[in-house]
């Protein structure tokens, strides 16, 4: 009889273990199922009852692999080691090309429409199509890490990159300095070389492979050109690894072509030679050559008069 009850509990105590399981993975489900299993051993020795754990709540099928390639690491790092975001790294690696252009102008943009940009685009290709001078719209945080990063590099090997904006008496002691310690102080630097102090509110940056003999014209253009779109306005720029500020860079742009300076440089150190030339083709001249003709000739008899003297001294001692 008591046999007979035990295995009428264990019985119950299985079947509610599992409904239990099939409501809600608790461990209330597994004690239960443990103990009707080890009520029906006791009511029946010769009884293999083999104790199994309760089906899960829900069957997760296994992962498909994806088929997406593997996200690439980009090669510019924080300070904290971690990657710069892939679109921070284009703009970085875009900036640096930019800084290596002979010239970067620097504008800022005021309400600027996207027709307004468009048109400005077109007429920068207009004026050189072979230089592809071009605009681009930059954001400031990211265009002064790369600005400092080219001063860092350039400093000291090719000379400075970029010059004081504020004190330009100091950039070669700066550049000595960093040439001999190696230390650039990154304050010192994001404070005041480069671009960085005309990057103010929204700003785009007029770039392009222009030949050295014809900046002053490329420039001029730019500057023309700007007159026309009152929504952009120079603040300043590079040329030739040098910051200048707006005023400075009208006055480079009114410079005439260095061929032409080169020739009038010649002219002025050809002026004193010719005007000896001249004064020597006069009159006067001919007769300042012929003293000296005279001159020489009297020196020779003279020589010679002292050369045979000295030759009879020496045939007497014989």
């Amino acid at each position: 009889m008591s046999r007979a009850r035990s295995l009428i509990s264990g019985l119950r105590a299985v079947e509610i273990g599992s409904r239990l399981s099939n409501d809600s993975s608790c461990t209330a489900a597994h004690r239960l199922c443990a103990r009707g299993f080890s009520a029906l051993r006791s009511s029946n020795p010769s009884l293999q009852v083999q104790a199994t754990s309760p089906k899960p709540l829900l069957s997760h099928p296994a992962p498909v692999p994806s088929t997406r390639s593997p996200r690439k690491t980009v090669p510019h790092l924080k300070k904290n080691g971690k990657p710069y975001p892939a679109h921070a790294s284009y703009r970085y690696d875009l900036y640096r090309s930019i800084l290596s252009q002979p010239f970067v102008l620097v504008l800022q943009q005021l309400n600027l429409t996207s027709k307004d940009w468009r048109a400005f685009q077109r007429d920068l290709a207009a004026i050189a199509p072979q230089d592809g001078i071009r605009a681009t719209m930059v954001q400031g945080k990211i265009f002064r890490k790369a600005g400092v990063d080219v001063v860092k590099e350039g400093a000291g090997k090719v000379g400075q990159a970029f010059e004081l904006a504020d004190l330009p008496q100091l950039s070669t002691h700066v550049g000595a300095a960093s040439q001999e310690s190696g230390y650039y102080p990154d304050k010192f630097v994001k404070r005041q070389l480069g671009l960085g102090p005309f990057l103010v509110g929204p700003c785009a940056v007029v770039s392009g492979a222009v030949p050295q003999e014809q900046l002053g014209a490329r420039i001029l253009a730019v500057v023309t050109l700007l007159a026309r779109h009152k929504k952009l306005a120079l603040l300043g720029g590079q040329v030739e690894s040098l910051v200048w500020s707006f005023d400075e860079l009208s006055r480079i742009a009114k410079l005439p072509p260095v061929g032409q300076m080169r020739a009038e440089l010649v002219g002025v150190l050809e002026e004193p030679a010719r005007a000896l030339l001249a004064i020597l083709q006069r009159s006067g001249g001919e007769a300042l050559v012929g003293i000296l003709e005279q001159h020489r000739s009297g020196v020779g008899h003279e020589l010679a008069g002292v050369l045979g003297a000295h030759e009879e001294n020496l045939k007497k001692g014989e």
